[in-house]
């Protein structure tokens, strides 16, 4: 039997449930009420630059945009997003007061000086992509001496350069410039999002490998906010309007669907305790092998050791058992979900 999820659930998670995830959310909702209010009648104009399948237009992919819109949206807020092709162009823009914000950006200490930050909400896992039959397996920089490695101009890659002595940059406007020049053989390397390799590989399948070789373990994990600038009045509210419905869209389920993930592993209730929360159309008869970590580790997909709780439609399971006792039907009837995760249409 398929796992129904329907309009009840989010309508039963503000309400009853609630409390149930954390009692700060909850001490929160009057304030956050007040402050959602004096910021209903805005309307965002947010920046960010094409890095499919972060950004794009809205034909295309653009996951991050997804959940940073539709947060915005059911906090009451309308954001629109310029997408431009220069990453150095959107810094100056931003700088200048020409947008409120931008909703896919890293922050660093210069950044800080003009923007506010969310809390992370997504995490970007730089890897190396090179020609095919080149080494992939590097781990800092320093491996790539005399090698020429394609880097963003103006993203926030921090201490990382400092390894790359010997290394002969070369900056493109975007991660898939960047690609494009180590197919024209204009680079050796690049470092660009896995997830935007994985897209890449989605979009043009065998082509794609036979072309290019492609790292498995990222050489640096960035995490993704939302940030809006220190002038705009209701910036702090906002962004802490925001840090709260990211948390209930994952707990709900609407930010599974977005990444097309049929399970993630996070700290639900902030609780410093992560669960497996699910948020596919099925529960299957066997506990998830794997699932998309969102709580800013070392690896991609992590293979889940211990057995956390798992939280399923607004309760929480100590473990497998329960779950199964709770969805007999499901549990005899419905197709395994081992892996967790199906991203772009494809399992990793």
């Amino acid at each position: 039997m398929l796992f129904s999820r329907n309009t009840m659930i989010a309508r039963t998670f503000h309400t009853t449930l609630l409390f149930t995830v954390t009692a700060a959310l909850l001490a929160s909702v009057s304030s956050s009420i007040c402050a959602t209010t004096s910021a209903k009648a805005e309307k965002l104009t947010l920046v960010s630059n094409r890095w499919p399948p972060f950004t794009d237009s809205f034909e295309a992919t653009r996951i991050a945009l997804d959940i940073v819109h539709l947060a915005l949206l059911r906090i009451g807020i309308e954001a629109e997003t310029q997408i431009i092709d220069q990453w150095a162009t959107l810094q100056s823009d931003l700088k200048a007061g020409i947008y409120d914000g931008s909703g896919t950006i890293w922050n660093s200490p210069e950044r800080s000086k003009y923007l506010h930050f969310s809390d992370p909400y997504l995490e970007n896992r730089l890897i190396l992509i090179g020609k095919k039959g080149l080494d992939v397996s590097a781990q800092s920089l320093d491996a790539l001496k005399g090698k020429r490695l394609g880097l963003v101009k103006g993203y926030a890659y921090g201490d990382l350069l400092e390894s790359a002595e010997g290394v002969h940059i070369h900056h493109g406007p975007n991660d898939m410039e960047n690609i494009k020049s180590v197919w024209l053989g204009q680079c050796d390397y690049a470092l660009v999002d896995s997830l935007v390799v994985h897209h890449l590989v989605s979009e043009h399948g065998i082509e794609a490998e036979d072309y290019f070789a492609i790292g498995l373990e990222p050489i640096l994990i960035q995490p993704l906010h939302f940030a809006l600038r220190i002038e705009h009045p209701h910036a702090i509210s906002i962004l802490e309007n925001f840090n709260r419905e990211i948390r209930i869209m994952q707990a709900d389920g609407s930010y599974h669907r977005i990444l097309r993930l049929s399970w993630i592993r996070t700290d639900i209730d902030a609780d410093g305790r992560t669960e497996l929360v699910q948020g596919g159309p099925a529960i299957g008869p066997n506990a998830p092998l794997n699932a998309y970590d969102i709580s800013y580790t070392q690896h991609m997909f992590n293979a889940i050791e211990e057995r956390e709780r798992y939280w399923i439609d607004g309760h929480y399971y100590d473990d497998w058992n329960q779950v199964r006792a709770a969805y007999p039907d499901a549990y005899e009837n419905a197709p395994s979900d081992n892996e967790g995760f199906l991203l772009f249409q494809r399992q990793f």
